[in-house]
């Protein structure tokens, strides 16, 4: 049984003060959590199993019925936030200010979360990053 309310809404950050308005009602057993972004909601939720999926819907109708799959759920995977979220809008509060460090493997590789044998290859690649543009861009704005 879920502990969350009854009846959640969500507002939207551009207008605090503004009506608020229902995404969809609760559901027993059911957990889902909202990220505005532009004029979609994204929808992390737990309808198709435990580890939760994500959905997007327009904010001008952002009930279950116009929910529209982005991330399937994956029972081996929790999907416990959405970071590119996150980074948008770090990047909107921050501006010129922001920078990220993401350092992503060469296309076609592939690096489990429980490939323990694998680890030094991790670490390499972890110390082959240049990270020059990342420490100028902290000394620069950040100092």
């Amino acid at each position: 049984m879920s502990d969350q309310p009854e009846r959640p809404e969500e507002g939207l950050a551009a207008e605090p003060l503004g009506e608020w308005q229902l995404v969809a009602p609760r559901v027993s057993e059911q957990e889902y959590d909202i990220e505005h972004h532009g004029d979609v909601f994204y929808v992390r939720v737990n309808d198709r199993g435990r580890n939760f999926r994500l959905a997007k819907t327009p904010v001008a109708s952002p009930g279950r019925e116009s929910w529209t799959e982005v991330v399937p759920h994956r029972p081996e995977v929790m999907l416990e936030g959405v970071s590119g979220i996150a980074d948008y809008q770090c990047g909107k509060l921050l501006g010129g200010r922001y920078h990220r460090l993401a350092p992503v493997f060469p296309p076609g590789v592939r690096m489990p979360l429980d490939a323990v044998a694998r680890v030094p290859e991790m670490i390499a690649f972890a110390e082959a990053v240049d990270l020059t543009a990342a420490t100028e861009f902290l000394e620069r704005e950040w100092t």
